[in-house]
């Protein structure tokens, strides 16, 4: 029952991640690739089952990306959280190389508007 609660994901309509996270309980569905960020679909390359998340001083990441059957974790000190996605685009574009012989994920930054 638990893990169904987990991995039972809806879109978060209100607050930080409306439009590009679907969230069940503690875990949500992310796509790591910059210009996908905002329509993660499980099953896509570059998108994860997991949790991230950011504070004063740390920011973590872990997930699951199925189509590796492959998981990874890390935390860093940094009061700039906006480098995990980077990193973790990076790691499942790393493993794809070695294991697949290419990346299947595009880890090219896109351009911010501000």
């Amino acid at each position: 029952e638990t893990l169904r609660l987990m991995t039972e994901t809806r879109p978060i309509s209100i607050g930080w991640g409306t439009g590009t996270l679907e969230y069940g309980a503690g875990l949500f569905i992310q796509q790591v690739q910059p210009a996908k960020i905002t329509t993660p679909v499980m099953g896509e390359w570059g998108t994860t089952l997991g949790h991230g998340g950011d504070t004063f001083g740390f920011v973590s990441d872990q997930g699951w990306i199925p189509q590796l059957n492959a998981t990874w974790s890390y935390a860093g000190a940094s009061d700039t959280g906006h480098w995990s996605f980077t990193l973790t685009c990076n790691i499942i574009s790393a493993v794809t190389k070695v294991v697949l012989g290419n990346s299947t994920v595009d880890c090219t930054p896109r351009e911010i508007l501000v």
